[in-house]
This record gives C-alpha cells, structure tokens and sequence, in this order.
C-alpha cells in the first residue's frame, strides 16, 4: 500500500509539473499591481540580476560561508 501511495504521490507531481509548464499566467504586471485601470503599466526598474553583484557577492555569500 505504501509503495503504491508513493507512486500516486509522484505522478499526481509529475502531472503538475507537466501542467504548470505547459500553461501560461494569466497575470500581467497591470493585473498584479491592479494599476491597469489608469493605462499601460510597465516596469521602471530593471529585472532581476541574473549576474552575480556587490550584495549577492559581499553580504550573501561571502558573509554566511564564514
């Protein structure tokens, strides 16, 4: 029975992973922010870094290695 509980507890995952990857959001930016009323909304700030910066490098990672 366990072993049968696990296998459903790993295709229901893998079933939601699949759907999750293959469906789109629906939120936007506007619709997140509920400004879309007002116009057209769009970000003033930059993405996210995708490279390592003085933070990550200084007060994250350096900071709690020691």
């Amino acid at each position: 029975m366990a072993l049968l509980a696990v296998l459903a507890a790993w295709w229901s995952k893998e079933a939601y992973w699949r759907f999750i990857d293959t469906t789109s959001a629906p939120s936007t930016v506007a619709s997140a922010t509920a400004l879309g009323s007002r116009g057209r909304v769009r970000q003033l700030l930059e993405p996210p870094h995708t490279q390592d910066n003085y933070l990550l490098q200084e007060m994250g990672f350096r900071m709690a290695a020691r």
